[in-house]
């Protein structure tokens, strides 16, 4: 529904991070609904190629890549997560990171191969899980936006606390899609990477009861709650 309502009718790519469901349960019906010229990830539910590093590709003065992982290990050796597609999109002005679920132990392997992976915007691995976002990860990157992709309420709750707070203190604006909804960026005219909103902000409605503010990028520094107990 997003890419039908922005008028996408065509990717020249899709890139599915890994099997689960929350990251790969759309790549069917996006797939049926939408012409898509190549698909790349790992454990796809549709034909595409495996996601391995390194390839990297250009379009539109735009780099775009894979540096993660490696190899695919036997199905009886796998931790999926830890086999995500970890994406790294690079414009002459800005770097975003797109990681996927990996955790410690594949945020260390990476750092080994690529120990300069400073970027302006990283979704949180793992969406903000205890087992990501390691302190070698956090100051590695040291991003100026985090994004963590969670649910309102969720039953994990995503974001953990320590993973919330290992990021803040790095200086990063912290936002979550729980509370602010779709996340839009832009860049600047000086080509600078900047954040324009959250979308329950830009469209909100009678009959929807709007969660407490996730996160902020202004003068009072980055906030974001943890929504739960859980480890």
């Amino acid at each position: 529904p997003a890419l039908k309502a922005l008028g996408v009718t065509h990717l020249d790519l899709l890139v599915v991070s890994h099997g689960d469901a929350d990251h790969a349960g759309g790549a069917v019906s996006v797939a049926a609904e939408l012409v898509v010229e190549s698909h790349l990830g790992g454990d796809l539910p549709v034909p595409g190629s495996a996601c391995l590093a390194p390839q990297d590709w250009a379009w539109d003065g735009i780099r775009f890549r894979i540096l993660h992982p490696l190899t695919i290990p036997p199905a009886v050796d796998r931790v999926r997560n830890n086999d995500s597609c970890v994406l790294l999109i690079e414009t002459p002005s800005a770097r975003i990171l797109l990681p996927g679920d990996i955790e410690r132990s594949a945020e260390l392997e990476l750092l080994r191969r690529e120990p300069n992976l400073a970027v302006d915007l990283v979704v949180a691995p793992h969406h903000g899980s205890a087992t990501s976002s390691s302190q070698p990860f956090v100051r590695a990157t040291r991003p100026r936006f985090v994004v963590f992709t969670t649910g309102y309420r969720n039953r994990w709750g995503f974001p953990r606390q320590p993973v919330v707070a290992r990021w803040a203190s790095a200086g990063a604006c912290l936002l979550d899609t729980a509370g602010s909804g779709a996340l839009e960026f832009q860049t600047d005219p000086q080509g600078r990477l900047v954040f324009a909103g959250g979308w329950r902000a830009k469209a909100p409605t009678l009959w929807r009861f709007p969660p407490a503010e996730s996160g902020t990028c202004g003068p009072a520094g980055p906030a974001v709650k943890s929504q739960g107990r859980r480890l």
